[in-house]
């Protein structure tokens, strides 16, 4: 099935926004709740809010980790947790008819996990003993302040961020909209009310770290953000694709092929609690390589593009889009790209939501690309690479 297929169905009750796709012929339901961060999260907040996210799949008060894997693993497919620095994201996916099943765990997820200031101290020394691969490191260069981090800190954010207006449930399988509001109506009354904005404490922000070359470095060229619902998102988005998706793209002809700066790059629409943020990374090696001189090879790219180079980027964007790739530069958390397994449409759906874009359409967009003029196309293209703001991620 296409990533763009699917009978979309919206609603909100109690604050909770809620989106399913009918999809009766699955033999599965994947459930997800998107939960976003309250506000922008400073160092010592944001080593708490990853603690969280480690602490959601250990166990709830209901539920020891064992029967919280054991019952959240009916489908063959264990409960799943991804954290970047403002989302937590949790699915869980249960056989055909286990709705309630799937619901009770996302809820005891979301409300009771097991958050005791004496554990939090455990999982802080274990995040930062753990030895993060160079990409990995590039995907998410922040450094949480886990040991200026207050024990209590965990579950005082918790409290603070788990609220109605913060979360978002999507579903997708043979599951209609409203069985999947009256499902979680009573589950989550206990909530409470969305909490003023603002934060728990005063706090310094993660910073993208700037450092020299040393080992292996990432460059990277962070550009403005990017809303589904923005004017310009069927331009914008095309120019991603036609920058960083594939053999035949920018980043891999110009950086890799002729510059021999990389032996990975690519460009990703990272997601935020705020839209994609577009990020072209650089893995490399080498000396000489720089932020700007690869802003620079690329604009000389983007200057080359002809009419012929917009017939091959609007076709590869748009079987890219209904079709999905490894290649894609669309992503819905931060484990790669959007394919169309159900549990990756149910989590890009359950992002859009929460971004405040519930009705934004693959399809649709796939369509507009027809529409994009090479000149808007270069506009995009020209507008990401200069605004876009240069960093160096060492390994090292």
């Amino acid at each position: 099935m296409s990533l763009a297929a699917a009978v979309l169905l919206l609603g909100q009750a109690g604050g909770v926004k809620f989106g399913a796709i009918n999809d009766p012929l699955s033999g599965q339901i994947v459930l997800q709740a998107t939960v976003k961060a309250p506000y922008a999260l400073g160092e010592r907040e944001e080593a708490a809010w990853r603690i969280i996210g480690e602490s959601l799949i250990n166990g709830t008060e209901e539920f020891t980790r064992d029967k919280l894997l054991y019952y959240g693993s009916q489908a063959g497919i264990p409960p799943q947790v991804s954290v970047t620095s403002d989302l937590i994201q949790i699915q869980v996916t249960t056989p055909k008819g286990g709705l309630d099943v799937g619901a009770q765990i996302i809820e005891a997820m979301l409300m009771r996990p097991v958050l005791k200031p004496e554990d939090a101290r455990p999982i802080a020394d274990r995040l930062l003993l753990e030895r993060v691969e160079p990409w990995h490191l590039a995907l998410q260069p922040n450094q949480p302040a886990y040991r200026r981090m207050a024990a209590d800190l965990p579950l005082k954010l918790h409290t603070t961020a788990f609220r109605p207006g913060n979360i978002s449930i999507s579903a997708g399988g043979a599951v209609d909209l409203e069985g999947l509001k009256a499902e979680f109506k009573g589950r989550l009354r206990d909530l409470g009310e969305p909490m003023a904005r603002g934060s728990l404490l005063y706090d310094r922000p993660s910073k993208h770290p700037v450092r020299h070359i040393l080992a292996v470095s990432t460059l990277e060229l962070r550009g403005r953000l990017i809303h589904p619902n923005s004017p310009s998102v069927s331009p914008d988005l095309l120019a991603v694709y036609a920058l960083g998706a594939g053999k035949t793209s920018s980043l891999f002809r110009v950086v890799r092929e002729e510059l021999q700066l990389s032996y990975k790059q690519e460009l990703i629409l990272w997601p935020s609690s705020r839209g994609w943020i577009p990020r072209i990374l650089i893995q490399t090696t080498a000396e000489s390589a720089s932020v700007e001189s690869a802003r620079k090879a690329l604009q000389a790219d983007v200057e080359s593009w002809g009419e012929a180079d917009l017939d091959r980027i609007k076709a590869i964007a748009s079987a890219m889009t209904q079709q999905g790739s490894q290649y894609s530069p669309l992503w819905a958390d931060a484990t790669g790209p959007v394919s169309t397994k159900l549990s990756d449409r149910v989590k890009l759906r359950g992002w859009l939501i929460a971004v405040g874009a519930p009705e934004f359409s693959l399809r649709t967009l796939s369509d507009a690309w027809e529409q994009v003029s090479l000149d808007s196309l270069k506009q995009s293209a020209n507008r990401l690479l200069t605004e876009a703001e240069g960093a160096v991620i060492t390994a090292g």
